[in-house]
C-alpha cells in the first residue's frame, strides 16, 4: 500500500514540477524584455538630452561669433568715418550743416572764431592738409551761415574775415590747395558776394576767386560754369581801384583757358574804356595790357581783329602805346607781345602798322631797341624789322592760324 501510494504520487510530483516550470517560464521571460525596453528608453532619453545639450552650446557658439562680428563691423565702421572726415576735409565740408553750437553762437563770437583760424593758417603751426582742411571746413560753415541768412543780410565783418581765410587757404597756383577749396561748393557763395554793397566785401571775395583763377584747366572750367566773367564785369567799374585790377587780373588769367566766353562778353570794350584810357591810373593801365595781351596769345587772326574791332581797334591800340614809355619791363613785354600779334593778325586790307606808325608807336620801338633788358631790345627789334623795315609793297600777312610768339620768337623766352 505504501509502494502503491508512492508510485501513484511520483506522476504527481512530476506534474507539478512540470506545471512549475512551465508557468515560471514565461514570467520570467516577461520580466526581462521589459527591463531590455525600459533601458533602451532611458538610453534614448539620455541620447536626447546629450544632444539637446550640444545643439544648445552649438547655438550659443554661434551667437557669440554673429556678436563680435557684429561688434568687429561696427568698429571698423567708426573706423571708416573717421577716416573720411580726417583724411577727406572736402567730403566732410560737403555735409557740414549747421550745428547747434554753431547757431548758438552770436555774430561776434563767429568773427572771434574765424579771426583765430586765420592766426593759426598765418602761423608755422598748421602743416598738414588734416588741419587745413578741418579750417577750411569750418570757414566755409561761416560763410554759408551768411550767404544763406533768410534776411538776405550779409556780416561785413565776418564775410570779409571769412574770404581772407579763404585767401591764405587757397595759394596761388597750387592745385591741390585750389582744388580743395573748389570741392567744398563755396565759389557760388564767393560769387554772389561780387554785388553785396559792402566794398570791402566785394574785394575780399574777388580776391579768392582771383586766386581760384590760377589752376589749371578744369578748375578754370569750374569758374566759367558758374558765370565768374558776367559777375566780374561790373567790378571793372567799381570806384575801389584795388578791385578793378583784381576783377582784371581774373580775367587774364581766365583769357589763357576761354578765351571765346570772355570775347562774347563786353570784357574787351570795358576794359578798354575804363581802364586803358588816358584818364586811367598806371597801375589799371598795366592790368588792363596783361588781360589784353592774354587775349591775344596764342589766338587766330580772326580772333584778334575781332577782339581789336570790340575796343574799338583805334582806343585799344593807342591805349597800348601809351604804355611803351611805361618803365615797368613786365608790362613793356605785354604790350611788346600783344602788338606782335596784332600786326600779324594784318591783311592786305587792314594793315595795323600804318596805325601804329599814326599813333607814335615808332619813336617808342626805337628808344626801347636801346633798352637794357634783352629781351625788351630783342622784342622790339624784331618788330622793327618785320613791320617797319620793308616796303609796303613787300608786306605779306600772317599765313599761320595762330599769331602772338609764334610771330615774334624773341617773346617766346617770356610768359
Amino acid at each position: 500500500v505504501a509502494t502503491s501510494r508512492t508510485a501513484k504520487q511520483q506522476p504527481h510530483t512530476t506534474h507539478n514540477t512540470h506545471n512549475t516550470h512551465a508557468t515560471h517560464a514565461p514570467h520570467t521571460t516577461t520580466t526581462t524584455t521589459t527591463s531590455t525596453s525600459v533601458g533602451q528608453e532611458s538610453a534614448k532619453r539620455k541620447e536626447e538630452a546629450y544632444r539637446k545639450r550640444l545643439d544648445g552650446q552649438r547655438t550659443d557658439r554661434q551667437d557669440n561669433i554673429s556678436q563680435h562680428r557684429a561688434a568687429a563691423d561696427a568698429d571698423a565702421s567708426v573706423d571708416d568715418d573717421h577716416a573720411t572726415t580726417t583724411d577727406t576735409p572736402t567730403t566732410a565740408a560737403a555735409s557740414i550743416s549747421a550745428t547747434t553750437t554753431d547757431t548758438a553762437l552770436s555774430p561776434t563770437e563767429k568773427l572771434e572764431a574765424v579771426q583765430q583760424l586765420k592766426k593759426s593758417l598765418a602761423s608755422t603751426a598748421i602743416a598738414t592738409n588734416r588741419e587745413r582742411g578741418d579750417i577750411l571746413c569750418q570757414v566755409v560753415r561761416h560763410l554759408s551761415s551768411i550767404t544763406d541768412a533768410v534776411d538776405g543780410r550779409v556780416d561785413n565783418k565776418l564775410a570779409v574775415c571769412c574770404c581772407e581765410a579763404l585767401s591764405l587757404l587757397a595759394v596761388r597756383g597750387d592745385v591741390e590747395r585750389l582744388q580743395a577749396v573748389l570741392d567744398t561748393g563755396v565759389c557760388g557763395q564767393l560769387i554772389s558776394l561780387f554785388s553785396a554793397e559792402s566794398k570791402e566785401v566785394q574785394a575780399a571775395a574777388s580776391q579768392v576767386v582771383s586766386n581760384l583763377s590760377t589752376g589749371d584747366k578744369s578748375q578754370c572750367k569750374i569758374l566759367m560754369r558758374l558765370s565768374v566773367v558776367e559777375a566780374l564785369i561790373p567790378l571793372l567799374t567799381c570806384a575801389v581801384s584795388a578791385t578793378r585790377i583784381t576783377a582784371c587780373d581774373t580775367l587774364a588769367n581766365l583769357a589763357l583757358v576761354i578765351r571765346q566766353a570772355i570775347m562774347a562778353s563786353d570784357v574787351v570794350p570795358t576794359v578798354v574804356a575804363k581802364m586803358l584810357s588816358d584818364r586811367s591810373h598806371i597801375t589799371n593801365k598795366r592790368a588792363a595790357a596783361h588781360l589784353v595781351r592774354n587775349l591775344l596769345t596764342d589766338a587766330s587772326a580772326d580772333q584778334v581783329r575781332e577782339i581789336l574791332k570790340s575796343g574799338p581797334t583805334t582806343e585799344c591800340l593807342s591805349g597800348l602805346l601809351a604804355l611803351l614809355k611805361d618803365s615797368d619791363e613786365p608790362t613793356l613785354l605785354n604790350v611788346l607781345q600783344a602788338l606782335c600779334a596784332i600786326l600779324a593778325a594784318g591783311t592786305p586790307s587792314v594793315i595795323y602798322f600804318h596805325l601804329v606808325e599814326e599813333l607814335g608807336g615808332l619813336e617808342c620801338l626805337e628808344q626801347l631797341q636801346c633798352h637794357n633788358n634783352h629781351l625788351i631790345y630783342e622784342a622790339s627789334v624784331g618788330i622793327w624789322e618785320s613791320y617797319f623795315s620793308c616796303p609796303e609793297a613787300d608786306y605779306e600777312p600772317a599765313t599761320h592760324s595762330h599769331v602772338g610768339m609764334a610771330a615774334n620768337p624773341h617773346l617766346a623766352q617770356y610768359n
